[in-house]
């Protein structure tokens, strides 16, 4: 037998939210220093509540907060489920630019990695992936005296950049 749902029942239901793509953003977050076990511990306590039935392996994250950062990231890969690699760069940029506004001298280290996301074709679209190419030279040429771009000019180009990423929009997701 079918149950039966109002219409108010179910244009109110949220959607399920992706467990995997958060537990890899944070994964990431904590490997890069974007991240404090602390904000990890406290997303898996807030999904523990908002759950039914917990799997086990959010339980282990949740318990995990006095783990050494690799043993804390080796729980949350263990969270079962597939991550789409775009949702996983577009989580991961939108963790940057929150990291980016709670302490601007991660700027440098954030230009290098998306250098290298950039390299690895982990871009969420072509505009994009010209710029964050272009950060971790722009720092170095600027550092060096070799370009009429100062660093702080550089620095906030960074930060306008990574503005298009500061607002989650998935429930339970790092810094949502």
């Amino acid at each position: 037998m079918r149950e039966s749902h109002s219409i108010d029942e179910v244009m109110c239901q949220k959607p399920k939210p992706n467990l995997k793509l958060a537990a890899e953003i944070f994964r990431v977050g904590l490997e890069k220093g974007y991240v404090e076990p602390k904000e990890i511990i406290a997303w898996a306590d807030s999904v523990i509540a908002d759950s039914e039935l917990p799997g086990i392996e959010i339980i282990d994250v949740a318990l995990g907060g006095d783990e050494k950062h690799v043993e804390l990231a080796s729980r949350l890969s263990r969270i079962p489920g597939s991550v789409d690699q775009k949702e996983l760069t577009n989580g991961i940029l939108m963790q940057m630019a929150s990291a980016i506004h709670r302490a601007p001298s991660l700027c440098r280290q954030i230009a290098f990695d998306l250098f290298q996301m950039y390299l690895e074709d982990n871009v969420p679209d072509d505009q994009s992936a010209g710029m964050m190419g272009w950060f971790d030279d722009a720092f170095d040429l600027a550092e060096l005296g070799y370009s009429d771009t100062p660093v702080e000019a550089v620095r906030i180009e960074l930060v306008r950049f990574l503005s298009r990423w500061g607002h989650p929009t998935l429930e339970h997701a790092p810094g949502g």
